[in-house]
């Protein structure tokens, strides 16, 4: 109930900040059937799954089993995080707990941002069971057609808080790309969801 009210106050800060219509402003609608609880620090195995997530990347987690292969151009599981800076943070606690390395799609590795743009399309063109990123990066990966969606089982967004007490729902231009990647090409799949 937290992370629906936390989401709630964003998108309407979010619908302010935009100046969006009515019409625009009712293109999100939170439901409670898009979270699964999560306590912060919490083995991953001792999350509460439910039935409808037992399977995939997620079961095989939860079991400690092999994950499976993504579709092509796609990640099974999707961590959004603030900054790269907590990517590779996260990214590193990922690799051990779930002993898979994670693509990372965030403004890192030097070079012009087309070329590494070009280099972690390549990394997803195969399929990544998980991926950790900035909003922006994934929105234009998305948006550029190196990626696709209808391949994920979760999309997870790192609330965690920066020096300056910041997250992707509080700092403007991350917020600003969460809910256009939400808007532009998560809504549809979520749409399905239950609550």
């Amino acid at each position: 109930e937290l992370a629906l009210r936390r989401l709630a106050e964003a998108w309407a800060a979010e619908v302010k900040a935009s100046a969006l219509s009515p019409l625009e402003a009712g293109e999100v609608a939170p439901k409670a059937g898009w979270f699964l609880p999560c306590v912060a620090g919490e083995p991953v195995a001792r999350l509460p799954w439910s039935a409808a997530t037992a399977g995939g990347v997620l079961g095989a987690i939860r079991t400690g089993g092999v994950l499976p292969t993504a579709r092509a151009r796609n990640a099974a599981v999707l961590l959004l995080c603030l900054s790269t800076e907590r990517i590779f943070v996260v990214a590193e606690e990922l690799q051990r707990a779930w002993k898979t390395k994670p693509a990372i799609l965030a403004a890192h590795g030097g070079g012009r941002k087309k070329d590494q743009v070009a280099r972690q399309a390549k990394a997803l063109a195969e399929g990544a069971a998980l991926a950790v990123g900035t909003p922006g990066r994934v929105l234009r990966l998305l948006s550029e057609g190196h990626m696709e969606v209808e391949g994920l089982q979760v999309v997870a967004v790192d609330l965690a808080v920066d020096r300056k007490q910041r997250n992707v729902l509080t700092l403007p231009e991350t917020r600003r790309d969460f809910f256009a990647l939400l808007r532009q090409h998560l809504v549809r799949g979520l749409g399905s969801a239950k609550g």
